[in-house]
């Protein structure tokens, strides 16, 4: 063999153990192992895409100039799909929570390291998944394997049951704030959450519905033990139709999001999109597609109520009716944007940033799955039936 040719095996040996792909007779290693392995061929300086202080004109979103869709125009495609989607983000969001995003003190810095544990303790909704925290050092990653479910339960936790979620928010807030500060796995600063719980009280028309509830529920045992007689079922309506006469029904309470029904659940009509026992042992699951989803599981980044993503938002301009609506991705795109002069409260959450991040890019994917799952006819998929593997 000559020296020529040992070479080239020696080459493709090298290649192959690199992970690149043989050589042919011919091919000049340098050129095939590429520049990333070839430390005398990089550039000599960095390429560096400049500040990211190009904003959209439709939205006021900062940008890379590289990112934009067309050259020469000002509006942008990932920000707001070239200012098609408008949505009213974090207005009005309570003062004293924007200084605890914003301050150095002590206890904004402790609310920020331990926001998920706040944000866990302080829901309406839970967020439930196979949590892996990556093994070694570095910085944090929150991972998950599977699936991810949101679901909420009753008004009043089972006998002998901690209270938890919505629970909690019914509750005197020093009688909570002594609930959770006593459990190992909040690492939550008392006097914080004192705070944080009365902020929600004040601003969530939420959490305003489930005091509602537990009002009437009250009363209802009161008025039972009274008249001698038993309690009757209370329940919550979240988005009653609107075009429901609510006065056909007896002994129902209303606020600007739910309503409130005593007596048997057939007599409450209507589009039920989410309904509150009083008291069950089993969690209901929230769909990824409920616009109730996010402000209901992230109550510290949703303080103030509000609608999240769902199938009926409609962009502000399109083109054809097939292109009206606002997809998942264009929804948290726009959320996520960072635009000057604009309080963002995802920019300042870290750890639970990366949870919603991970939440909602998770909720895309199913909705995808079951796009496809639910439109195998419009897929044509039956011109490759007589396919088979070889």
């Amino acid at each position: 063999m000559t020296q020529s040719e040992l070479d080239l095996r020696s080459a493709k040996h090298a290649a192959y153990r690199s992970g690149v792909r043989a050589l042919q007779p011919g091919h000049n290693l340098r050129t095939s192992v590429g520049i990333a392995r070839d430390y005398q061929r990089r550039p000599s300086s960095a390429h560096h895409l400049g500040n990211m202080d190009d904003s959209c004109s439709g939205c006021g979103a900062a940008h890379f100039r590289d990112e934009k869709a067309t050259p020469g125009r000002t509006q942008y495609m990932m920000c707001c799909a070239k200012n098609t989607v408008e949505l009213p983000l974090f207005e009005p969001f309570p003062e004293t929570l924007r200084s605890l995003y914003l301050n150095q003190d002590d206890d904004s810095k402790s609310f920020r390291k331990f926001i998920r544990n706040y944000n866990n303790a302080l829901p309406m909704a839970s967020m439930t998944a196979d949590i892996v925290t990556p093994q070694g050092f570095g910085p944090y990653c929150f991972r998950v394997h599977g699936q991810v479910y949101h679901t909420i339960g009753g008004l009043q936790p089972r006998d002998g049951d901690p209270p938890q979620c919505a629970q909690v928010l019914i509750m005197d807030t020093n009688e909570a704030a002594q609930e959770l500060c006593g459990r190992d796995a909040n690492r939550v600063v008392e006097s914080t959450f004192r705070t944080l719980h009365n902020m929600l009280n004040d601003s969530n028309p939420y959490v305003r519905a489930f005091r509602l509830m537990a009002q009437v529920a009250d009363e209802e045992s009161r008025n039972a033990q009274e008249q001698g007689r038993t309690s009757r079922p209370v329940r919550m309506v979240f988005e009653q139709n609107n075009a429901d006469d609510h006065r056909r029904y007896n002994f129902a309470t209303a606020n600007e999001v739910a309503i409130v029904y005593v007596g048997d659940e057939e007599s409450i009509l209507g589009d039920r999109f989410l309904v509150i026992h009083e008291q069950t042992g089993n969690l209901k699951f929230i769909s990824q597609l409920d616009k109730l989803c996010d402000p209901l599981t992230y109550t510290l980044l949703f303080p103030s109520g509000g609608h999240g993503w769902h199938p009926e938002m409609e962009r502000t301009e399109y083109a054809s009716p097939r292109r009206a609506r606002v997809t998942q991705k264009q929804y948290y795109s726009f959320v996520l944007s960072t635009r000057d002069r604009q309080f963002n409260p995802l920019h300042y959450a870290g750890k639970l940033l990366q949870q919603f991040i991970v939440d909602s890019w998770l909720k895309i994917e199913m909705n995808r799955l079951n796009f496809i799952r639910q439109n195998q006819h419009q897929l044509r998929l039956d011109t490759v039936q007589g396919l088979q593997l070889i």
